[in-house]
């Protein structure tokens, strides 16, 4: 089939660079070894997620999560909570002793998952200056990158951002909105091939 390049019988002549046996022409991933079910792409986990539509190629997943494991119900439970949980002293980015308990929770989250990394977000009400809430927005979600840190989780699977008033999640018009629009958010994210 392949007159003008060398190949192997296996593959009507044609060139096999992976030597997995589906000739290059057909091959999707023609260097790397695969299987004919994913037209000669690899399932590293075996999954039934070929490795270059899985987001989390080297630990099995389901096809609802992009081939990443399912994140438990009380773990998202944990991650939730934390979002109010993680106090701090009043205008600073101190971490109140309270909050430690939640973040060695979270610390434990990380892991369980590690395939996954973690955003840390920190927000503001609208309350004062906005440049101060920002900076202040962005020392405390610094502030539990830095416990976390020192907790073991390696810095290089999180990320830490402040957004300041620009993201509430409910109103500023009365302290009960106020107080939920005050919060560290922590999201995990699937980890970058």
């Amino acid at each position: 089939e392949c007159p003008d390049e060398p190949g192997t019988i296996d593959t009507n002549g044609c060139p096999d660079r992976d030597r997995d046996g589906i000739p290059d022409k057909d091959d999707k991933c023609p260097d790397k070894p695969g299987l004919r079910i994913y037209s000669g792409c690899p399932d590293t986990d075996g999954d039934g997620i070929p490795d270059h539509l899985d987001e989390c190629p080297n630990v099995p997943g389901s096809v609802a999560n992009n081939g990443c494991p399912e994140i438990k119900k009380e773990d998202k439970k944990t991650l939730d909570i934390a979002m109010q949980a993680v106090q701090f002293q009043v205008g600073s980015a101190v971490l109140k002793p309270e909050s430690h308990r939640v973040l060695n929770q979270i610390a434990g989250i990380m892991a369980k998952y590690p395939d996954f990394n973690m955003q840390i977000s920190g927000h503001t009400d609208n309350t004062g200056n906005p440049t101060l809430n920002q900076n202040l927005s962005e020392k405390r979600a610094k502030a539990c990158y830095d416990y976390l840190v020192k907790e073991g989780v390696d810095p290089m699977r999180m990320t830490h951002t402040g957004y300041g008033e620009s993201r509430p999640i409910s109103t500023n018009d009365n302290e009960k909105g106020r107080t939920l629009n005050r919060r560290v958010e922590f999201i995990l994210v699937p980890r970058n091939r």
